[in-house]
């Protein structure tokens, strides 16, 4: 009886302490790379390159879960959205150590020249360049052009964001808006 519960206490530690240390590739799909000729090159050929391999998920929640990090995306967006889309990510190591990911969003009217991208990457160091803004108590980031980055619990972020519509104070405003919720909800 001691072996059973044994047994099954070690089971639920396993699986419940699954190695977030490194990028889950298990739900991802290798995104095809093209060579200068045209061919697919496989990924060997990428290692021996020293090139990243690139995943695409299958889901924006499928990605989250499968980054070594807790990420955390904007719920609200400043235009009329269908949400993001399944993001990419790139694996520098090819040991799923040093991970960048990437997500777009378009406004629903395909006229509309709007959009949004976050990034994350867990091996950069934040050099704040550009303006220096507040994001809250605890974090700072820099705007420059149209972009906001940042950078939390060893976690670099940019959030892209081209609107042309709005003024630059209000672009500014709703740059902040897109890292106060990924931070509030994070935290």
């Amino acid at each position: 009886m001691k072996k059973i519960i044994l047994l099954m206490f070690a089971i639920v530690l396993i699986t419940g302490c699954q190695n977030k240390d490194v990028l889950d590739t298990s739900e991802l799909e290798i995104e095809e790379s093209i060579g200068n000729d045209g061919e697919d090159i496989s990924v060997k050929q990428l290692k021996e390159m020293n090139l990243p391999i690139m995943y695409k998920a299958p889901s924006v929640e499928a990605g989250l879960e499968a980054i070594p990090f807790e990420m955390t995306l904007p719920e609200t967006l400043p235009f009329e959205t269908e949400g993001f889309r399944p993001p990419k990510i790139v694996d520098y190591t090819y040991e799923g150590k040093m991970i960048e990911i990437e997500f777009n969003a378009t406004p629903k009217q395909k006229d509309k020249r709007i959009f949004i991208t976050i990034k994350a990457e867990n091996f950069g160091e934040y050099e704040g360049h550009g303006e220096g803004v507040k994001i809250n108590d605890k974090v700072n980031g820099a705007i420059e052009n149209n972009s906001l980055t940042f950078q939390t619990d060893g976690i670099l972020y940019y959030i892209s964001y081209i609107n042309k519509e709005i003024s630059e104070e209000k672009h500014e405003q709703e740059l902040i808006q897109l890292a106060l919720q990924m931070l509030e909800k994070s935290s």
